[in-house]
């Protein structure tokens, strides 16, 4: 079925020519392909031999990117989690399909895919709404188009499929290599003065979702760091908390589950401040006792924060009970995730080490935390200029 030829070339130079069969509705078609190095046409050859094996090999004659798309979400896209499969197919229904979909696998180029990335940018996906005032017509919301953010997500995953599609040998170069992707805004979030932090929890005190929200607004952690707690992850002798796992809605169903936390680096080990841990541990023992009295001595969830029957909350019902409380104290344009960036500016503004900083927040590095949060650095960096002046030219 596949053999390999060496051979050189007019010039001398030696080349080795992959030569493999398959057959495509009952005829058999033959291929070949050169290589400069042994080990490429080896590497090729293990691969090819294995698709045509299982019946997976794909000609790229006369297939077209959307079922390229269609064939590599069924074969390489299996074993990522239930959302990002879910978002991976409508970001190829959605946004490629409609632009480049019917381009031929093999013509498709980096011009096309930068007019593709263009036009997303331009596309409405939220209509600009209107009211009449008397003579005058006033746009009460303004039109949505699609954000770079969703553009630099299309390019990873359409990048990352056309690799695929070289290393098969079905192109001979990814044309996603030379797209430019428009430069990555900020993200705006809101951070609360403390004054505001004080109100708004204190309109959240007696709320089901309060100590979830607390335990989000003091430990800087992710929604679903802090609904995925079990109390085996709470050390109350050493007052730590072990953020090991995330609950999760799993899109393609609508139901919660257990989910893997962001990244590596958000597996961390946190001290509790005192005030967190007397409330965690005044819930535990109001719990173990009911569990006493209901003919057991364990806790009959191991969740942490569950609702009165306890089963775990819905993340967005947390995230939900947060925004009502916002808008109640003025804060409308705040979300639950921003807890976590109100708790890393605080710490930055504190004059913490950002490294510190970094570990806590679970970032991948403290470089990362360095670019997110360089505005609040800058009082902190003339602060430092300030004190080398006054130590190298004081009298």
């Amino acid at each position: 079925m596949a053999s390999i030829d060496k051979f050189k070339t007019e010039s001398g130079e030696q080349r080795y020519r992959v030569r493999y069969a398959y057959y495509k509705n009952g005829v058999r078609m033959q291929r070949a392909r050169t290589f400069k190095l042994s080990k490429e046409a080896n590497a090729f050859l293990a691969k090819v031999e294995h698709s045509i094996n299982t019946g997976m090999y794909a000609d790229a004659r006369g297939f077209t990117v959307g079922q390229y798309l269609d064939l590599w979400l069924e074969t390489y896209a299996v074993n990522v989690r239930p959302n990002s499969r879910k978002n991976y197919s409508v970001c190829v229904e959605n946004h490629i399909k409609p632009h480049i979909g019917g381009t031929r696998l093999e013509s498709l180029s980096t011009l096309a895919i930068q007019h593709m990335y263009g036009e997303i940018l331009k596309t409405e996906y939220s209509p600009a709404k209107y009211e009449e005032h008397g003579a005058l017509r006033v746009c009460v919301s303004p039109a949505k188009t699609y954000s770079v953010k969703t553009v630099r997500n299309i390019h990873a995953l359409l990048h990352l499929a056309l690799d695929q599609a070289r290393r098969e040998g079905l192109i001979a170069k990814n044309p996603a290599d030379d797209a430019k992707l428009p430069s990555a805004r900020p993200k705006d979030y809101t951070i609360p003065t403390p004054e505001q932090m004080k109100r708004l929890l204190d309109e959240l005190s007696g709320a089901d979702s309060f100590l979830t929200i607390l335990t989000c607004a003091v430990m800087g952690c992710r929604r679903g760091e802090a609904l995925g707690l079990y109390w085996s992850d709470i050390d109350f002798e050493a007052s730590t908390i072990d953020f090991k796992r995330a609950l999760v809605i799993n899109n393609l169903t609508n139901t919660v589950e257990i989910g893997e936390l962001k990244t590596k680096n958000s597996r961390r080990i946190l001290p509790m401040p005192d005030m967190l841990r007397a409330e965690l541990l005044k819930v535990k023992q109001t719990k173990e006792k009911a569990a006493r009295g209901a003919g057991k001595h364990v806790v009959s969830s191991p969740f942490v924060f569950t609702t009165m029957l306890g089963k775990p909350f819905r993340p967005d019902s947390i995230s939900q009970a947060f925004k009502r409380a916002a808008v109640s104290v003025g804060l409308p344009d705040m979300r639950l995730h921003d807890l976590r960036h109100t708790a890393i500016t605080y710490m930055l503004e504190a004059g913490e080490n950002p490294k510190t900083v970094s570990e806590f927040a679970g970032h991948a590095t403290a470089n990362f935390t360095m670019n997110q949060y360089a505005h609040v650095l800058e009082p902190s960096k003339k602060k430092a200029s300030d004190a080398l002046m006054k130590t190298l030219f004081s009298e």
